[in-house]
């Protein structure tokens, strides 16, 4: 989202991630209004936790690799099939975080992306009861049914779990896009918009876009938003779709 803090000078950034060495990469160091957390987002509470870090920096996880489970990338580049090494990092709950967001004065927040590899559902049950001021939800989510050859991480959730926790709490899935990246293992982007008082009409994409916001507002769907006409997990594209 560095396009977006540069060229947008009301938008607020949060961004959380276990790996301070992803934290201080010079893309994140751009702007005050570029709030950097470290620590992985979980139920539990906080404290300490164990750490899957991978070959490639985007790939850490709080999961296990499932054994005989697709390999991603290679080398430098490996998402999963190599060794992780295994670290302790920090946690936190993402309730404790919102609420010092409300102690700061920002009362809403427009988008919530979620992309840790395997624990969304974790992570945003963990969100309780603050979800209610959150608009949008942008996670990554697998479309596949666990056990299977193509998931990636052990004990990962899936569309049929998110949708009924997220319906609960107000959201309703508006599409899902194909990750560019990780179609081969049926890795989408999937929209959340919360669906009672006046939620904002967005379009987010999970995939990089060059000088160019990863939203848009409106009712016409964006070209590069590559949307899912069928899921396995569902059978519903959703709302929009």
């Amino acid at each position: 989202m560095s396009w977006d803090v540069e060229t947008n000078a009301t938008l607020v950034v949060v961004g959380a991630d276990a790996l301070r060495s992803n934290l201080d990469d010079a893309r994140q160091v751009i702007s005050p209004r570029f709030i950097r957390v470290e620590g992985a987002c979980v139920s539990s509470g906080s404290g300490n936790i164990t750490f899957f870090e991978h070959a490639s920096p985007t790939c850490g996880s709080l999961l296990t690799t499932m054994p005989g489970g697709p390999r991603l990338g290679a080398g430098v580049d490996a998402c999963t099939g190599d060794v992780p090494r295994r670290i302790s990092v920090r946690s936190f709950r993402l309730v404790t975080l919102l609420r010092r967001l409300r102690a700061l004065g920002i009362s809403r927040v427009e988008l919530l992306k979620l992309d840790i590899q395997g624990s969304e559902l974790d992570c945003l049950e963990s969100a309780t009861p603050e979800l209610a001021m959150v608009d949008n939800i942008l996670l990554e989510v697998q479309d596949v049914h666990g056990p299977s050859r193509l998931q990636m991480y052990e004990g990962s959730a899936s569309l049929v779990e998110i949708d009924p926790f997220l319906e609960r709490h107000g959201f309703r899935r508006q599409y899902c896009e194909w990750n560019r990246w990780g179609k081969s293992v049926r890795e989408m982007n999937c929209l959340f918009a919360r669906m009672t008082g006046r939620p904002v009409w967005m379009w987010a994409t999970g995939n990089s876009r060059r000088k160019q916001s990863m939203v848009s507002y409106g009712l016409k769907r964006p070209r590069d938003v590559d949307i899912v006409r069928k899921l396995w997990t569902s059978d519903t594209g959703g709302f929009r779709v």
